[in-house]
């Protein structure tokens, strides 16, 4: 691409000889030169970019597996809980997606706040709100509840519906505020935000969910924005999260929490320490202990399949994690039994939420819009920026 471009960069003279552009008169042959240079040099950023992309849309496409998964395993089982795929896939999947919206949020949070808030509310919160009048109906909960009670609810508590996409739409909020106080605190700017979040006195408006997961977000964001400070620190994180993951995965409970929190209990105990703080420092670094080092496991599996020829359908699937995020939970039936029925509902879930966004949902714009958060027409004009940017599971 270079060469080409070097070649076209000698105009004619009046002569007949070539000469180098530099020593042109001629203003209009100046900026034509410049702008070719330009064009080499931005088509070379845009195939790196690419390549960054396709790795952040592989780790995606393989959370959104997780997630689906996770989902089967729990319609096709009664004691999902006890488990041990679906007690692996719940200590991580939830944070590793609020981790990489982090990461791709340190590429596009660099603009006036309210353009950037306005696009990630058509792009998450529209959508979360047209779901969930949908779910009133083809769920059947207006045989039982009022739709006042039903939008209540959804206020209280945002789990009842896709409450990812509102904590998420969250979770950019509060960044545009960590980045603005960035300029007088520095990097405390955040350790600011996570705690006044932490320390909110209500739990209702979906922030008892953002003081569990913002903390993933805000950990991508930082990663990627000082990524040439902390990459020194990959290996030593990949070795931790081989000997740390399956030694607290194998203690952890979705309901109980770990299995040695009350030994925890009786060491504060004895000791009356005041208000528990050591054990909620041990058990919540515990917590992130677990998730984080599922995530390095996640990038440890992704880099070394990128030869495997299933790498390209985990990035292919990174690019649509929104359209079958929001939908497979219609789709979750499958045939026979134990194992079977897992990967089957799974599979179908995955097939038809695909088959109904791109047939249906992405080729009308008023359906793309409201159920995809996307502004455009039709998916051939989807801009890959924006399905990637949302980082939707």
């Amino acid at each position: 691409m270079r060469k080409y471009y070097a070649n076209h960069l000698r105009i004619h003279s009046r002569s007949g000889r070539t000469r180098p552009w530099c020593i042109s008169r001629k203003k209009n042959i100046y900026i034509r030169q410049i702008f070719l240079l330009l064009c080499c040099n931005l088509l070379s950023h845009y195939d790196f970019m690419n390549k960054r992309i396709d790795s952040i849309d592989a780790l995606k496409g393989f959370a959104i597996v997780l997630v689906v998964s996770g989902h089967a395993i729990q319609s096709s089982t009664c004691s999902f809980d006890e488990n041990v795929y679906f007690r692996i896939i719940y200590s991580f999947h939830m944070p590793l997606f609020m981790f990489l919206s982090g990461l791709v949020a340190s590429h596009s949070c660099d603009v006036p706040v309210w353009p950037y808030l306005k696009k990630k509310f058509i792009a998450l919160v529209v959508p979360f709100v047209s779901w969930y009048a949908v779910g009133y109906f083809a769920n059947g909960a207006y045989h039982t509840i009022t739709l006042k009670t039903y939008i209540v609810r959804l206020l209280l508590s945002p789990d009842y519906g896709l409450w990812f996409l509102w904590i998420l739409f969250l979770n950019y909020c509060f960044l545009a505020i960590a980045v603005r106080m960035e300029k007088r605190l520095g990097i405390f700017a955040y350790l600011v935000i996570v705690l006044l979040i932490e320390l909110a006195p209500f739990r209702c408006l979906g922030v008892g969910i953002l003081k569990i997961h913002f903390v993933y977000f805000i950990a991508g964001y930082l990663l990627m924005k000082y990524k040439e400070i902390l990459k020194r620190y990959l290996i030593h994180a990949q070795i931790a999260a081989v000997i740390i993951f399956p030694v607290l995965v194998s203690q952890w409970h979705r309901t109980k929490g770990f299995s040695f929190s009350s030994q925890i209990n009786n060491w504060v105990e004895s000791y009356g320490y005041f208000l528990h703080i050591p054990q909620l420092i041990v058990y919540y670094g515990c917590v992130l202990s677990l998730a984080f080092s599922g995530m390095a496991l996640s990038y440890i599996f992704i880099s070394n399949i990128r030869t495997a020829f299933f790498y390209k359908y985990l990035c292919r699937l990174g690019k649509y994690t929104l359209d079958i995020y929001v939908s497979h939970l219609y789709f979750l039936y499958g045939i026979g039994l134990g194992a079977t029925r897992i990967f089957s509902s799974a599979l179908a879930a995955v097939v038809v939420s695909l088959m109904l966004s791109l047939l249906i949902l992405r080729k009308f714009r008023i359906l793309n819009l409201l159920f995809l958060g996307n502004r455009a027409k039709t998916a051939n004009k989807i801009n890959p920026e924006m399905v990637t940017a949302s980082a939707l599971v």
